[in-house]
């Protein structure tokens, strides 16, 4: 009795510290509220959270006035006012035990939450509460601390040891640690949310954020700790499946008939195009492919299992499996066991299916989908998982081979055609036309015979072949010269000029010079000294004869100016061209088509090297009826003497595509005529230059 009763009295005083303390803590929170005298037996203000809670549902609350939040412990509530918490509205509840739900709030413990500075495992710790009673995991869920469905495990024995921390069908390690007043834990495989320390009457509660896989408590007495940590993201059932493809064949009847025909322009008749150089008609070439009978059948079908595992720590039934392949057929499903049937805890179920396509899909990638609807245990819980598998189905050829044939393999149910005139293979699967347009073009007159054969992959063979013509023309082109060409008479003015009018030159040897060349030469015949018969004539010089040595040149320039003028003949300056030629051009279609032209032109070469001269002859129309020829007149007038040159004949012709103008031209051209002589003229005009060296003459 007397240990109860200090007990008591232990508690009257924790109490009395507690309401203390709660006080103090509730005037540093009057900027939320203002001084509002809760119970604090009922309501308390979460300094972590900063947030007011109902400690008997342990729920935030959202204090409104004291009177309707906190009525007085014994006191009949009014009908029933609402708060908010956590977002829902649930009636109030009259607190009648003032002594029940208390908390002993340790300021200084709230500060730190247990943390040190120089401890890096403490850190870890993101907040910290007190709560006079002995809680759990679940309550902190329940109070909005923790997750909801968080899980808990408290370790055994002395709190020191290797342990297992459950986690749906598998399990994390947790290592313990704990000397009386410190503990270290470590749990590697699943993050801790909250550590739990419960010390009569009191539980520490140490948070971990988002969970920590260590932590350090320090300064703490605890007969008992609770872990929490998050439940496993685990789904309630899961469905895996396995899918393969085969294929089954059924002959068929098929037989095919072929026709290749050509056809020009319209433009053309009777698959004949007759055409000038530079035309171009299209011909164009129609496959024609029939197909009567059945092809041969294949039959699919798609086989696997399902693998149904439940991950629940209590037993799933299974009262539904529905298989298919989307967009195709159901599935037979074989589980064994008749359906419902039920999957214990952390086991599975494996069950086999089938489904068939009564004739062979078309090729790609298929899904099969396991809709497996279920129940879990006494809870009652009911919902569907679906597994899925993809599976290919190959073309045709590849799931059952290519079918040989003399035209090399052929997928099954096609033909294909061969044609010479283009590269590529048309393949047909059934009733068709193919098409392709080529271009007939000349200078060649031919016959263009063409050959294709069709090959099905049954085996059967067909040949065909069409024609078409095509007649290619030239425009014959002629030049005559009418007239002999005018050459026009030209006259020359020379004028001569010298650079002096006079000259002095000196002699080229004295009478002095000689006289002295003359003694030198008799002494060196004596044998006597040259320089002593030197200084001999010197020392006796004939007057006379010195005289004779008189200073200039023996020689000097003249330069010679010679200037030729050309008078045009009188025809020029009255404004009669110098030079003139005419003549014909004639132009003969031996075609049946009419030939448009652009024009006619005649060129004359330039036998002194500079350009040759063109000018445009003169038609009446410009276009050559077919079968006839075509007249026109050209006039001439180069600036050099045509005497001698070639002259040509060009008619442009205008091209045309199926008959149609293209925009393009050919020349046809003329064989050459060389201009013969002309009238009224010589042909060898010279031009004699002014130089002041040798004269030479220049063509003009």
């Amino acid at each position: 009795m007397s240990r109860w009763r200090g007990m008591h009295t232990w508690a009257v005083v924790a109490l009395l510290i507690g309401n203390a303390a709660l006080a103090a803590a509730q005037q540093d929170k009057d900027h939320h509220l203002g001084p509002l005298p809760l119970l604090t037996d009922v309501i308390r203000w979460d300094p972590i959270r900063e947030v007011w809670v109902d400690m008997k549902t342990k729920g935030v609350v959202d204090v409104v006035a004291n009177s309707k939040t906190n009525p007085q412990p014994g006191a009949v509530a009014a009908t029933a006012t609402t708060y908010t918490q956590q977002g829902e509205t649930k009636p109030q509840k009259p607190s009648d035990h003032s002594l029940f739900p208390m908390v002993l709030p340790d300021k200084q413990w709230f500060e730190s939450c247990g943390r040190n500075l120089s401890d890096v495992l403490t850190l870890k710790s993101t907040g910290c509460d007190i709560f006079k009673d002995v809680i759990n995991c679940q309550q902190l869920a329940q109070m909005g601390y923790l997750p909801p469905g968080v899980q808990s495990y408290s370790p055994g024995g002395h709190l020191t040891g290797g342990f297992s921390l459950p986690n749906g069908c598998s399990s994390g390690n947790l290592g313990v640690e704990y000397n009386g007043h410190k503990m270290v834990f470590n749990s590697p495989q699943i993050p801790i949310l909250a550590v739990i320390a419960k010390e009569l009457p009191f539980s520490k509660v140490y948070y971990y954020g988002s969970g920590v896989t260590q932590g350090r408590l320090l300064n703490i007495h605890m007969y008992k700790a609770e872990f929490c940590y998050a439940p496993p993201a685990i789904s309630p059932l899961y469905v895996s499946k396995t899918a393969q493809f085969s294929t089954g064949m059924q002959p068929g009847t098929a037989a095919w008939n072929f026709f290749k025909t050509v056809a020009l322009a319209p433009r053309f008749s009777n698959n004949i195009a007759a055409l000038f150089r530079g035309d171009s008609a299209d011909a164009t070439w129609v496959l024609s492919v029939t197909k009567t009978g059945t092809d041969t059948t294949y039959q699919g079908a798609v086989a696997g299992q399902i693998t149904i595992t439940n991950p629940q720590a209590e037993p799933v039934t299974v009262y539904n499996i529905a298989d298919y392949v989307q967009g195709g057929p159901q599935a037979t499903v074989t589980c064994g066991t008749p359906i419902p049937f039920t999957i214990q805890p952390c086991s599975s179920t494996v069950c086999s299916y089938i489904a068939y396509w009564p004739v062979q899909p078309a090729a790609g990638t298929y899904t099969n989908l396991a809709d497996v609807q279920y129940s879990v245990g006494a809870s009652g819980v009911v919902g569907n998982q679906v597994g899925t598998a993809a599976f290919q189905v190959a073309n045709v050829q590849e799931a059952v081979g290519l079918m040989n044939t003399a035209a090399g393999a052929i997928p099954s149910g096609q033909a294909v055609v061969q044609d010479g005139m283009v590269p590529q293979q048309y393949y047909f699967s059934g009733t068709a036309q193919q098409s392709y347009v080529t271009s007939l073009t000349c200078p060649d007159t031919a016959i263009i015979n063409n050959e294709a054969v069709l090959t099905a992959s049954t085996g059967q063979q067909i040949r065909q072949s069409s024609t078409v013509q095509k007649l290619c023309f030239e425009l014959q082109v002629r030049v005559a010269q009418t007239a002999s060409p005018y050459v026009g008479a030209w006259t020359w003015d020379v004028v001569k000029q010298a650079s002096t009018s006079s000259v002095t030159l000196k002699p080229s040897e004295t009478a002095w010079d000689r006289y002295v060349r003359q003694q030198v030469d008799l002494a060196a015949a004596s044998g006597q000294d040259p320089a002593a018969a030197m200084q001999m004539i010197n020392g006796g010089q004939n007057a006379s004869l010195v005289a004779a040595a008189m200073p200039g040149t023996t020689t000097a320039e003249v330069t010679y100016t010679v200037t030729f003028t050309r008078r045009a003949p009188g025809a020029v300056v009255a404004g009669t061209p110098a030079f003139q030629t005419t003549g014909m051009v004639f132009i003969t279609n031996s075609s049946p088509l009419n030939a448009a032209l652009q024009g006619v032109q005649v060129t004359i070469s330039n036998p002194f090297g500079g350009m040759p001269f063109t000018t445009p002859a003169t038609c009446d129309l410009l276009t050559v009826p077919a079968g006839q020829t075509l007249q026109c007149r050209y006039v001439a007038t180069p600036s050099f003497n045509p005497v001698g040159a070639q002259i040509t004949a060009t008619a442009i012709y205008l091209n045309n595509r199926n008959g149609v103008p293209s925009g393009a031209t050919t020349a046809f051209v003329s064989a050459p005529v060389i201009v013969a002589g002309g009238t009224g003229s010589s042909s060898g005009r010279k031009l004699q230059a002014a130089t002041a060296g040798p004269q030479e003459a220049l063509d003009d």
